[in-house]
């Protein structure tokens, strides 16, 4: 499974869009890559298998996907 098929982004009515990560080393590699690069405040939660990020209701399905995928460039 690539890395890229390792991450989910979901958008959910109550939390807004939700990013899920089923590899726990990358996710904490992602929140490192959050703290380096972005200004929005960022909620996450673990999971038996799966870290959930969650972005809010500010922020699109759209714009969370190219910022994981430029993560998993980044890191390749």
């Amino acid at each position: 499974m690539s890395n890229v098929e390792k991450f989910k982004v979901i958008s959910d009515e109550k939390f807004g869009v939700i990013l899920q990560c089923s590899d726990v080393e990358l996710a904490d590699q992602f929140d490192d890559f959050l703290i380096e690069n972005f200004d929005h405040e960022v909620s996450f939660k673990f999971e038996e298998g799966c870290v959930s990020f969650f972005f809010g209701k500010e922020l699109s399905v759209p714009y969370i996907t190219d910022l994981y995928k430029k993560f998993v460039k980044e890191i390749n």
